[in-house]
């Protein structure tokens, strides 16, 4: 009889290599998965952060344009006056607060105001607010200018 030597399975090296080759692929996909997942939280962190910022400035801009004249204490508290001088609005971060307020204390947008200051120069109101992200890893900086009417 003549003895056939036929493979019957995989050897030990075979199947070592092949674990290993799926091991680095899996690998390689995990790491692409977190820095994919990674990048979508941060964009939506900035997409937050523009939002808001977007809408402060409109909220604010909108409120100086309506107003004759206006009151800058210390370049954080912009307070908007009519032409008789009675108060008809107004925009303020507080110490310590890093909420961007109105007038009447309720919060216009609760992202974290880095910063924000009010100048005003001839009857133009420049308006400088900076927004940090909860994770303190983006921000986001926005300036507009408004005129006052006349």
């Amino acid at each position: 009889m003549k003895s056939s030597k036929r493979s019957r399975g995989f050897t030990l090296i075979e199947l070592m290599v092949a674990t290993s080759l799926m091991a680095v692929l899996f690998f390689a996909l995990a790491s692409f998965y977190m820095l994919v997942d990674d990048s979508w939280d941060r964009g939506g962190s900035l997409l937050n952060l523009q939002r808001d910022g977007s809408y402060a400035l409109l909220e604010m801009a909108t409120s100086v344009r309506m107003g004759s004249s206006v009151q800058i204490n210390p370049s954080t508290q912009l307070v908007i006056k009519d032409a008789s001088g009675a108060t008809i609005g107004g925009y303020y971060r507080q110490a310590g607060d890093n909420t961007l307020r109105d007038n009447s204390g309720a919060k216009v947008i609760s992202s974290l105001v880095d910063s924000l200051q009010f100048t005003l120069s001839n009857r133009t109101v420049f308006v400088t607010l900076v927004l940090t992200d909860s994770d303190q890893q983006e921000k986001a900086y926005f300036s507009t200018a408004a005129s006052l009417r006349n």
